[in-house]
């Protein structure tokens, strides 16, 4: 007998197929000359009852024969995403290349022990397409108030630039974690750990969801005497969206509290957005954007944005300003769905 056609005919009735190809035009001007730059990100899901395929790429050619902040190509391709999932509930295993972001944070650093950025266009796209994520496998357990979920990496992003491809060096290695949710009376507790970098990492996240205020806690360190603290409120005012943090860290037993603080505004209404968001440091780096954008119809839109970036090219963001050299960015981004 031939299983082959019995087992698709079964499948085809569950199984739910959807692709999406998104793409950007930037045109930006700086003190660099990063000229034009195109994006294409191509997006692929498939699922079924029980399983999911998902995987996302980033295919990107600048104007220039060579990139003005490193070795790289004039295009080049990165794979942001690809794992399968399966759903055996009350748990849910992942395998691939996932993203594992333990802390809502944007600065560095937090929770996201696996979670890294591409320092190249830190600022300049946004920040579902600079993060870099890892390889490994996730076991979830969630129920109504409590969710645990581990991770063992095989493969971990960092925040270094690597000349090349504008993608980091990964070395592979085994390494791990937990994470553990609970959720009471309205306060969600998180503790995690994570061994990695032949580090170890702790740390736990704190908040409590209001009508229309959630205010939040993140507290973490390593075995080398690091330590941070972020400490921040997400307030929802209608089509308003302020997200502000303030950040403590010490990098070394022996360096000074640096402190960051950190301020997102958004506001939607209809087609129109508006973004505005500014960070300082304690040594002196500041940055502020703001971006106003406009979708036409459900697959076309545009925006204009304006940044300034001013550092001291020692602080915690001085790899943006080694990449790119400061000063005012303008730009314009076509965007495009299908």
């Amino acid at each position: 007998m031939k299983t082959a056609p019995l087992v698709l005919a079964l499948l085809v009735p569950v199984a739910s197929y959807a692709s999406t190809v998104s793409g950007r035009l930037d045109f930006i001007q700086g003190r660099e000359p990063l000229s034009a730059r195109a994006s294409v990100k191509p997006e692929l899901d498939f699922s079924s009852s029980r399983f999911r395929f998902h995987g996302e790429a980033l295919l990107e050619a600048d104007a220039l024969d060579k990139l003005p902040y490193s070795d790289g190509q004039r295009a080049r391709a990165l794979l942001q995403e690809a794992y399968v999932e399966a759903d055996l509930s009350p748990f849910t295993v992942r395998l691939g290349l996932q993203p594992v972001r333990w802390s809502e944070s944007w600065s560095l650093p937090s929770l996201d022990f696996w979670t890294a950025r591409r320092w190249d266009r830190y600022f300049l796209d946004p920040l579902a397409d600079v993060l870099k994520h890892p390889i490994g496998a996730l076991i979830r357990y969630s129920s109504q108030d409590v969710e645990l979920e581990g991770f063992a990496s095989v493969r971990t992003p960092t925040d270094s630039f690597a000349d090349g491809v504008g993608e980091v060096s990964q070395e592979w290695r085994a390494e791990g974690g937990a994470r553990a949710k609970f959720r009471v009376q309205g306060w969600d507790f998180s503790p995690a750990y994570a061994y990695v970098r032949k580090t170890d990492s702790y740390g736990f996240s704190l908040s409590y969801a209001l009508a229309s205020a959630v205010p939040k806690l993140e507290v973490g360190g390593n075995d080398r005497d690091a330590f941070f603290v972020i400490a921040g409120t997400d307030f929802f005012m209608g089509e308003w969206t302020l997200l502000p943090q303030l950040t403590f860290y010490r990098a070394t037993p022996d360096s000074q509290t640096e402190r960051i603080l950190y301020l997102p505004i958004r506001y939607e209404a209809g087609r129109n957005t508006f973004e505005f968001q500014m960070l300082s440091t304690e040594s002196g780096e500041v940055f502020w954007g703001s971006e106003f954008g406009r979708d036409f119809n459900d697959s076309i839109g545009a925006s204009v944005f304006l940044q300034d970036y001013q550092g001291s090219g020692t602080g915690l963001i001085s790899s943006f300003d080694t990449h790119v050299d400061g000063g005012w960015v303008t730009g314009l981004r076509l965007k495009a769905t299908r």
